[in-house]
């Protein structure tokens, strides 16, 4: 493989990740390829996988073909591996190389369906965290009826302390800004009310950080799911 090139978006396919791949994953770099998923920019794939499972996919879709770079690995991480398991045991998996060469600057993302509690260990492990966030997190953009948001994290922790959902709001003001395209995007706290005495400990210390981080976000408070969805 060669670095990535200035004016292209190099993209890694777990081509084994998810309950129907590798067919669902080529098909969906199929549908980017061919203008149905819009994407800015242009784009090319290094595909990961098994040869004997995706090359034979691979050959039905020509533009994608015609479009990606494969690389063959011996290995896949099984949507049951625990994520200690795949640190372990999984470093020659389709999962791994495709981390590892986004760490090395030979691809601009890395896309797997795959496990997801192995995918975040991988990418801590190899990747790490950046000054001062202690702890990953998913973030997804969704749609109110006024705009779109971006809510976070939606599963890559269980428990969090009031530091770790701060650096989630910090997080979720770069994304908003970068992704979603906003100025000055707002913050809210998800609870079960809005007056400043409910939910747990943790949520009403991490009220009391947010609401002093003034230079870092515009902090509305708390907000209940349903006003999310409302545009507030």
């Amino acid at each position: 493989m060669t670095e990535i090139r200035d004016d292209s978006i190099s993209i890694a396919l777990d081509a084994m990740g998810g309950d129907s791949a590798p067919d669902v994953v080529i098909e969906g770099a199929n549908l980017v390829l061919s203008g149905v998923v819009p994407c800015d920019g242009k784009v090319h794939f290094s595909i990961y996988g098994k040869k004997e499972e995706v090359l034979p996919v691979l050959a039905k879709y020509k533009l994608v073909e015609a479009n990606s770079v494969f690389v063959d690995v011996s290995d896949a991480v099984s949507s049951s591996d625990r994520p200690s398991y795949a640190l372990r045991h999984r470093r020659r998996s389709s999962m791994w190389h495709a981390v590892e060469d986004l760490k090395k600057g030979l691809v601009s993302a890395v896309v797997s369906a795959g496990n997801t509690g192995a995918l975040m260990a991988i990418s801590r492990h190899l990747l790490g965290t950046i000054h001062s966030i202690d702890r990953p997190a998913i973030a997804v953009a969704m749609p109110s009826q006024k705009s779109s948001f971006v809510v976070l994290d939606i599963g890559a922790n269980i428990e969090c302390s009031a530091d770790a959902l701060l650096q989630f709001a910090i997080m979720g003001v770069a994304f908003a800004k970068a992704i979603l395209g906003r100025t000055d995007p707002k913050v809210g706290l998800l609870n079960v009310g809005s007056e400043e005495v409910k939910g747990t400990y943790a949520v009403q210390e991490a009220f009391s950080l947010m609401r002093a981080a003034k230079s870092k976000m515009d902090f509305y408070g708390y907000i209940e799911a349903e006003e999310v969805f409302k545009g507030k």
